[in-house]
């Protein structure tokens, strides 16, 4: 069975492409530069999980599990959105809708609904 901490792990990774973003997210998420090389490494075996979600939210992920979602992907593993598996098609849908609804065309809908809900 696969542990969170190597999931983790795996998406942390793949988010820090460039060099010098381990300082930078570091900082942010409120640690040493130092100690985010180890979660990078693998030699801090079992952090908690709220470095862990400062770490993503550093890394500008707001969900949690989508930022899992990296790693479980890397890993050839099921992706879980809400704590429910979902085929990659399907969450693969559901992320263009979130960027659509995130965006501008998300902004105009958002304005329709609300003039709706007023009346």
């Amino acid at each position: 069975m696969v542990k969170i901490e190597d999931i983790f792990r795996a998406a942390l990774k793949i988010s820090l492409s460039a060099w010098g973003d381990q300082t930078l997210i570091a900082k942010i998420a409120g640690m040493t530069p130092q100690k985010l090389h180890k979660y990078l490494t693998g030699e801090l075996k079992r952090g908690t999980e709220d470095d862990r979600r400062a770490i993503a939210r550093a890394l500008g992920y707001s969900d949690y599990e989508t930022f899992l979602d990296i790693g479980r992907q890397a890993l050839g593993l099921p992706l879980v959105r809400a704590g429910l598996p979902l085929a990659p098609a399907v969450a693969n849908y559901l992320d263009k809708i979130i960027s659509v609804l995130e965006g501008p065309k998300g902004a105009a809908l958002r304005a329709v609904i609300d003039a709706f809900g007023e009346k």
